[in-house]
């Protein structure tokens, strides 16, 4: 929890302004049954129109210094939690943007989103209540029963009865209602990720007339989320009447047992009963809010919980404590490494490597050693499941490796920060994905690149389509990029790695909605783009002109060389070779 509310530390002082703004208008809501009560005894019942003009003046000038600390301290109070809400969403974001993909896969997409908007909600909601509320309350509690005991003590009893009889019904609420705040929370991150499924896939759906068995997916959800809800709402719904009619009964009977009983003895008058009433209804009134206010505190709790789970999870891939500084000169990526400077020209290095999943107990790659030389194409081909993409993606360390090393330019991958070796590397996704925007700020992706330098770009990738669609480079990409076609959204996250002109190109089976046609243009127009290329492809076409083609098997190397050797020596090449290419290509 402390992860959470750390974020409230920066304003302790105004917290403390509200306090006091807080405890100043308790007093001012105590004084005034007093004032009203000497009102009436002092002015109205003497008929002293000097003494009613005088306290009327008083409680006029209560009300108004009332009135206005109740402004002040909930313009600070109402400052305080929106900054607060707004710095834990960014330190969420933050800390989400940083997690490996087991992390992300731990917590599921799903429920990071609910953490981050609705959990966060609740938060900032209960923390506004709490400043308002959770002082304000007990001092008018307390302060009622003062001056309810001072005003007539045997009549206190009747609110000392309604107080236990609250009591009471708080904690059945308690009891019954805050477990299941817990189970809502996590039936709306499974609502959440039915919805999101839905949508994603809803072509999938449509063509294989899956409506009415996402519908059930969904309403099965929906049910458990609706009884849940319904359960709470009813319970909290039936607390309200309850309650006022506890604070009515009190009210009925110190005007019933006030008037028949100890009305006109020892002084005590109508403007006696009226202010006791008014203690009464104070103090019941503020036992009623504090029940609200545990009610929402422990939701709250929950949510500060969940966010908190965020915080406090270390990602299992960080930068090294003592990274290796890595500096930009002339256009050239330099670092020193044991006294040597090294400038790196994008040759990557296998030793050794084994990897499995976290949690998993058989490796999906082993022993995999390979050196590729600066600038050279090395494409990696292999059945479904091989490791080929796996393999690939432990260079810019989206996973790490079990054991063994990577290294580029012999500096292992762990000794630099993730930001410097990613900035070493274009990567380039099966699914290109396109952020919401113009095509001229996808493919810049935050360079700051002239238009020129983006057509470019957009030349080398076969993106010349773009000048076909209305706007050009302002033409508006939707979310997820739907508005284009498979090989435009490839041909465009092309372009953006091109654009980022890196010194290792990573090709996760990136021409793969490409036509033959464009697919031959592309890889031509790459050859002449300087950079190391990594290519992984089911096409032989698309290898086959590579320096070198690793065959991948069942997670180990299985040959590497030139496509014409690979034809000779390994089966498995061969016959992926045989099932796509003419006779006369395998020749």
């Amino acid at each position: 929890m402390k992860s959470v509310f750390r974020f409230l530390k920066p304003y302790i002082w105004p917290i403390l302004a509200v306090v006091i703004l807080t405890i100043i208008r308790a007093v001012t809501e105590l004084l005034l049954p007093n004032f009203l009560s000497d009102f009436i005894k002092l002015g109205i019942d003497a008929g002293d129109y000097n003494v009613m003009w005088k306290y009327s003046v008083i409680m006029l000038i209560v009300i108004i210094i009332g009135v206005l600390v109740t402004i002040l301290s909930s313009y600070l109070s109402s400052t305080i939690t929106t900054n607060f809400g707004y710095n834990l969403r960014i330190a969420v974001y933050e800390k989400v943007s940083k997690f490996s993909i087991k992390e992300l896969n731990d917590f599921t997409v799903s429920s990071l989103i609910t953490r981050n908007t609705q959990d966060i909600q609740q938060l900032q909601m209960a923390t506004n209540m709490s400043l308002r509320m959770v002082l304000l309350q007990p001092i008018l509690a307390v302060g009622g029963i003062v001056f309810a005991i001072k005003t007539h003590a045997p009549l206190s009893i009747i609110i000392a009865v309604g107080i236990v009889s609250l009591l009471i019904l708080m904690a059945s609420i308690f009891i019954i209602a805050v477990p299941k705040f817990s189970v809502m929370q996590k039936l709306h991150d499974k609502m959440n990720l039915v919805t999101r499924e839905t949508l994603s896939g809803v072509k999938v759906v449509r063509a294989f007339d899956g409506d009415a068995l996402q519908e059930e997916k969904f309403d099965e959800v929906n049910k458990k989320s609706y009884k849940t809800g319904h359960f709470i709402n009813v319970i909290i719904g039936l607390s309200g009447p309850f309650m006022t009619v506890i604070l009515g009964l009190v009210g009925v009977f110190i005007l019933y047992i006030g008037v028949g009983k100890y009305l006109n003895i020892n002084d005590f008058g109508y403007e006696s009963l009226i202010t006791l009433n008014i203690y009464a209804t104070r103090v019941i009134m503020a036992f009623m809010m504090m029940s609200f206010m545990f009610i929402m505190i422990p939701r709250a709790l929950v949510s500060a919980k969940r966010v908190a789970e965020v915080l406090n999870t270390e990602t299992s891939i960080k930068d090294p404590e003592n990274p290796l500084l890595v500096e930009a000169v002339d256009g050239n990526y330099i670092t020193t490494l044991e006294n040597n400077k090294i400038t790196f020209n994008g040759s990557v290095e296998f030793i050794d490597v084994n990897f499995k999943y976290p949690d998993a107990e058989a490796n999906i790659l082993e022993d995999i050693s390979f050196k590729v030389n600066p600038g050279e194409t090395v494409a990696f081909i292999g059945s479904t499941g091989s490791g080929k993409s796996t393999l690939i993606n432990l260079i810019p360390r989206f996973y790490d490796v079990t054991s063994g090393q990577i290294l580029i330019d012999g500096v292992n991958i762990k000794d630099l920060k993730l930001f410097d070796l990613r900035n070493l590397i274009g990567y380039i996704p099966q699914q290109g994905f396109l952020f919401t925007g113009s095509i001229r700020d996808n493919v810049r992706y935050g360079q700051d690149l002239s238009d020129d330098e983006v057509w470019e770009a957009l030349d080398i990738s076969q993106g010349n389509f773009v000048k076909e669609l209305d706007g050009g480079l302002d033409y508006e990409i939707s979310q997820g990029g739907k508005n284009v076609s498979g090989g435009q959204r490839q041909r465009l996250s092309i372009a953006r790695a091109v654009a980022k002109k890196p010194l290792i190109y990573i090709f996760d089976d990136s021409f793969s909605a490409l036509d033959y046609k464009t697919d031959a243009l592309l890889r031509k127009r790459l050859k002449d783009v300087r950079g190391t290329k990594l290519i992984v492809a089911q096409r032989v076409a698309t290898v086959m002109q590579a320096d070198k083609i690793i065959v991948l098997h069942k997670g180990r190397m299985l040959a590497i060389g030139k496509h014409k050797e690979l034809l000779k020596t390994c089966h498995v090449y061969r016959e992926i070779a045989e099932s796509q290419l003419q006779e006369e290509d395998l020749l």
